[in-house]
């Protein structure tokens, strides 16, 4: 026997009698189990086949569930990417601040869905609104933890330097450190999506809405016939569901490898440097010129090819480009030529400012 081979089957013995452990401090009995294992082929054959004519009495509470996982889901996700850079430690938010909502965010953690639901019911009362709110503070504490640690992993030179020439936090957190944790946080997103159907599902056992108050009521009545048409329905809510987040997860997954290529490809680095050497030194720049060069100078930026200009300079840019803004700001109509002119020594102003 090998050394490798040999670690191997004790780390298996151990996890074996790990097992056994927790088998007898829980009083789990196998041969207990294996005494009413009729039981469980009695429930399914009583399930099986489903009563189909009970198909459209399910539509409105699945409906219900969905809306609830669907729309906690968003406020949730919202809120988390709200107050996740008040929690991470390398955006210096007020240290009091950060501990505080950090010791929320546990404490609403260490609570499962269904025991949020229980408490919003004793505040808001019964039905779908309290199954909202529990599935809305789940998804904001487990996504507002994921999220923070996401930005303290995450480079951060970019946020640094445009807070350093004057630019306000909270701008900066949108526009350069939002996009480099995007796909990491809609990754999270579509798994918390996926759990929350599952989990709205059930909370009907303590009034939440949503589905699981019909479960609950089949269940108490043994009409199983109709606890498989639920059940069915609900494995096929959560299939569409995993499938819809499987494409999206694949879009996110392509657009990472897309921008790995053109990370890559040399002709591509080339356009955007030449984007950005014409737009200091041109003294005539039309508009369509122009929103080609700085299309071109913004993905060199997303893509970090550029750090030497900020992503909040491009949309000021951009902004303030457009023939009517340079017309307002000239105080007069002006032609075509005179646009270009005025466009361009404004480009190049606003980029010497930058790089002084």
């Amino acid at each position: 026997m090998t050394r490798s081979s040999g670690k191997r089957w004790l780390r298996t013995l151990v996890l074996f009698l790990l097992l056994l452990a927790a088998a007898w401090f829980t009083d789990c009995s196998p041969a207990l189990f294996w005494a009413r294992r009729s039981h469980l082929t009695d429930l399914i054959s009583a399930m099986l086949p489903p009563d189909w004519g009970y198909a459209l009495r399910i539509l409105s509470p699945l409906l219900a569930t969905v809306q609830m996982s669907v729309t906690g889901t968003a406020l949730g996700s919202f809120l988390a990417l709200l107050l996740a850079p008040l929690c991470a430690e390398n955006l210096h938010a007020p240290k009091p601040l950060r501990w505080t909502l950090r010791l929320l965010v546990q404490v609403l953690r260490s609570f499962p869905t269904l025991i949020l639901a229980l408490l919003a019911t004793f505040l808001f009362g019964l039905g779908t609104f309290s199954g909202t709110v529990a599935i809305t503070v789940y998804t904001f504490a487990i996504l507002t933890r994921l999220t923070y640690e996401d930005i303290e992993s995450a480079e951060l030179a970019p946020y640094h330097a445009l807070c350093a020439m004057g630019a306000v936090p909270a701008k900066v957190y949108w526009r350069a450190v939002v996009p480099g944790i995007a796909p990491s946080y809609f990754s999270n997103v579509l798994y918390l999506l996926e759990t929350n159907v599952r989990h709205s599902s059930i909370l009907g056992y303590v009034g939440a809405g949503g589905i699981g108050l019909l479960l609950n009521e089949k269940i108490s009545w043994l009409e199983y016939g109709k606890v498989g048409m639920i059940l069915f329905f609900l494995f096929l809510t959560v299939c569409v569901i995993e499938g819809i987040s499987g494409l999206l997860s694949q879009i996110i997954r392509e657009e990472r490898a897309a921008r790995e290529q053109l990370c890559r490809n040399p002709r591509f680095e080339d356009r955007v440097w030449r984007s950005l050497g014409i737009l200091r030194t041109a003294r005539l720049l039309g508009h369509d010129e122009f929103m080609a060069l700085i299309s071109n100078l913004r993905v060199g930026v997303a893509l970090d090819i550029i750090d030497s200009v900020g992503l909040d300079v491009i949309s000021g840019l951009i902004n303030d480009a457009q023939p009517a803004t340079i017309m307002t700001a000239a105080g007069q109509d002006l032609e075509p030529g005179q646009r270009d002119a005025l466009r361009a020594k404004m480009v190049r102003e606003r980029l010497a400012e930058h790089d002084a």
